[in-house]
């Protein structure tokens, strides 16, 4: 989502609880800056190393690239990843379960995915189960 006249996007959208209407995250409540909370939203601003694997909702790359330690993975559990600026995804796995939605990446710049990649909801039957949209090319 993004609220910009290039709408090219900077953030994941939410629904108000009370209109529903659609809404950019909030950063000061809504998305961690770090992995230390299970199942957030996170947003990395600077270069970042996971070392034990961890369940997050979606992971947005504004400014750092993200290290996963080997034999570690990280699910993303909305299947969402917005690399907003050119950033680098090296080691472990990534993946998004395979009851869940497709692993979702959106390349507003460049983005290299050196990790294994696994899951998505086409891991269990025939569904799609990876999306790439966004004009930054992205390098597997």
């Amino acid at each position: 989502m993004d609220t910009s006249l290039t709408g090219f996007g900077t953030s994941f959208a939410t629904a108000d609880s009370g209109s529903s209407n659609l809404r950019p995250l909030n950063y000061a409540t809504e998305v961690a800056p770090d992995f230390s909370t299970a199942s957030a939203n996170v947003r990395l601003t600077a270069g970042t190393t996971l070392l034990t694997s961890g369940s997050m909702n979606s992971l947005t790359l504004a400014g750092g690239s993200l290290s996963i330690a080997p034999l570690q993975a990280l699910y993303l559990t909305s299947g969402g990843l917005l690399a907003t600026t050119a950033a680098t995804i090296s080691g472990g796995t990534l993946l998004a379960p395979s009851s869940l939605p497709a692993l979702m990446v959106h390349t507003v710049a460049d983005l290299t995915i050196s990790s294994l990649l696994s899951g998505g909801n086409g891991s269990a039957n025939a569904n799609i189960g990876f999306v790439k949209a966004g004009t930054g090319t992205l390098t597997l």
